[in-house]
């Protein structure tokens, strides 16, 4: 007999990005999490794809609260499927500052055994963004 036992969980707990701003010596860093993703996360189908819409989306953004909310959206925000921590809302309350700020992207997802991860780093005096998108699909289950 064979017993398998897994640690298992569910989207809630395992899909996220962390930003974190960053200016000289002062860094600020929030965590947005996922419940149940209605569509695939844009984040993990290509690096080139990542990178351009996150660069449209901190672009178009006037303000923190602008930059915060776009990333939700990208990763598959629903009305009753996202959290933004405490720490998120001190970005949010940078206003229009943020531009000031490189910004660095973590993020892992998982949802019915497709994985991925995103490290992406933007230079706001270049207005360059590079980094690694890194797609895997798990069919151990």
């Amino acid at each position: 007999m064979k017993i398998r036992a897994d640690f298992v969980t569910n989207s809630s707990s395992s899909s996220f990005i962390t930003i974190s701003l960053i200016k000289g010596e002062k860094k600020i860093e929030g965590t947005m999490s996922l419940f149940y993703p209605e569509t695939p996360n844009i984040f993990f189908k290509d690096g080139k794809c990542v990178c351009k819409k996150i660069k449209k989306i901190i672009n178009e953004s006037d303000n923190a609260d602008q930059l915060c909310f776009g990333l939700l959206q990208a990763i598959g925000y629903g009305e009753e499927c996202a959290s933004v921590s405490e720490r998120t809302k001190e970005i949010c309350a940078l206003g229009e500052e943020f531009k000031d700020y490189d910004i660095r992207i973590d993020g892992f997802y998982q949802d019915e055994g497709v994985k991925g991860t995103i490290k992406i780093n933007y230079d706001s005096k270049a207005d360059t963004i590079t980094g690694t998108v890194k797609p895997f699909v798990d069919f151990d289950f």
